[in-house]
């Protein structure tokens, strides 16, 4: 069980770096939103494209 401990404070840690250094939470926020847009209009055309 402490194997599996160690492991996962260690993945957390390496998750915290890397978000830290490389993503704000600024980033993160348009990352979200741009994701979002590409999802709608990729489920807008699908549902326009279905109804013929």
């Amino acid at each position: 069980m402490e194997v599996f401990g160690s492991i996962f404070d260690l993945l957390i840690s390496i998750q915290v770096d890397i978000f830290g250094n490389y993503f704000s939470l600024y980033d993160i926020l348009i990352f979200l939103c741009i994701f979002t847009l590409v999802c709608m209009i990729t489920l807008g055309l699908f549902l326009k494209r279905s109804d013929g």
